[in-house]
């Protein structure tokens, strides 16, 4: 599933850091005057201020609306959201056809995960697609092969896999998450089988089919809440990464 790609993913990390730490030093010389290098990342309101006089050069990374900051060695700029500037009018990247703020966006901008397995499916692709790897952390149970202690390490590969997707076809078209059932085996366990399209290498479609283990919490104050625990990837097409 996601662990499969996410794995395929990083085995090219090394053959293109070096091109990644030459273009993002680059990037980051550039945003020097409107970012500082150390303390608490730009608010949401403050970055929306900053985009637009931001340099034309990478769109992809630069439509942000919040949380940019520097890694703690200073080495490249890390982009860690891709939320809409416009969320009331804005698409949702899951593909329901629902505006942002209406569809995942509720659930993002949420401490808790969504009630409905369903619903934790989409909210996780958009998350992806957004490059929200808090969300992901925490809608991931405990208990999940996936599930990394080491915090940090894990959101800087999550914030790599993210990046090195494209959520919409060239043209601006939403790929999105198709979900195909939705089966629950018992009380609190529910499987999602669902078929996932994202752009990989050279803007060539990545499509793939996944069955996923769902879980719901009866802990105080999550009462209902859902939980990824794993994927099992059932079909695959496209480019390796």
């Amino acid at each position: 599933g996601w662990s499969s790609l996410y794995f395929i993913t990083m085995i090219s990390k090394n053959i293109v850091l070096a091109c990644i730490f030459f273009v993002s030093a680059a990037d980051a010389y550039l945003l020097q005057p409107f970012f500082h290098l150390r303390g608490k990342a730009p608010s949401a309101a403050a970055s929306r201020l900053v985009a637009p006089s931001l340099p034309k050069r990478r769109p992809a990374t630069l439509q942000l609306q919040a949380n940019t900051e520097l890694s703690s060695d200073l080495k490249y700029l890390v982009i860690e959201n891709r939320v809409p500037v416009n969320p009331r009018t804005t698409p949702c990247a899951c593909g329901s056809g629902f505006m942002y703020e209406r569809c995942c966006g509720r659930w993002h901008s949420s401490e808790n995960p969504p009630l409905d397995p369903v619903e934790l499916i989409r909210a996780r692709y958009s998350a992806f697609a957004y490059c929200l790897p808090d969300f992901l952390m925490r809608t991931t149970t405990r208990k999940s092969p996936e599930y990394n202690t080491n915090q940090a390490m894990w959101r800087r590969e999550l914030i790599d896999f993210c990046q090195s997707y494209s959520f919409r076809t060239n043209g601006g078209e939403i790929l999105g998450v198709n979900v195909e059932e939705c089966q629950f085996t018992e009380k609190d366990r529910a499987y999602v089988q669902f078929r996932a399209r994202m752009l990989g290498p050279g803007s060539k479609l990545v499509e793939f089919w996944e069955r996923s283990v769902l879980e719901r919490s009866n802990a105080k104050g999550k009462k209902g809440c859902w939980y990824y625990v794993k994927g099992t990837l059932l079909e695959y097409q496209g480019p390796l990464m």
